[in-house]
């Protein structure tokens, strides 16, 4: 239980005393939890301008290697192909993390929206191993998905959070 007196936030324990089966009394223990508070909203204030710093530069760079693919890719040779395509998947997988930091940051703060409607779950699935197919064939790792089966099944979720969940399970099924 968290008690407020005027600038302090405490948190009580209530424990029953019993003697021989009798409710002879209540220990009740306060404890001042003020500067725990504060030092958590510290740090999530943190997390959230250092992760909002972060997007900045990430999407620049994201910008910058997409139009570099674009204008000359062809011409690159197979090696620098590779090496600005592992850039780019990098900074994606970046950009990622500092998603999830901003996601935690508001779950923590209760900012998190969920918009749940209706959706198709096989589009979203396909659609997030269509975006680690790179990955997937570079590693030589042998992935099935039953598109048929899938297609048709319906959920009531956010459709951005259900992606994030198919993101993050495909990712580590690929990475461990």
């Amino acid at each position: 239980i968290l008690a407020i007196l005027p600038d302090r936030l405490m948190r009580m324990h209530a424990a029953p005393v019993i003697i021989e089966g009798v409710l002879r009394g209540v220990v009740i223990a306060f404890r001042d939890i003020t500067k725990e508070k504060e030092i958590d909203e510290m740090k999530s204030n943190f997390i959230s301008i250092a992760a909002h710093q972060l997007r900045t530069p990430l999407g620049a760079i994201r910008w910058n290697i997409e139009l570099l693919m674009e204008e000359a890719g062809s011409s690159f040779s197979e090696a620098v192909s590779s090496v600005v395509q592992n850039i780019y998947e990098t900074n994606k997988r970046m950009v990622e993390m500092v998603d999830d930091l901003l996601n935690a940051s508001h779950l923590e703060d209760g900012k998190l929206e969920n918009r749940p409607e209706h959706i198709l779950i096989g589009p979203v699935i396909q659609s997030v191993i269509q975006d680690f197919t790179s990955e997937i064939q570079k590693l030589e790792l042998t992935f099935s998905f039953d598109a048929k089966k899938y297609m048709s099944i319906e959920a009531i979720v956010d459709p951005k959070r259900f992606r994030d969940v198919v993101q993050n399970i495909a990712g580590n099924a690929i990475r461990y």
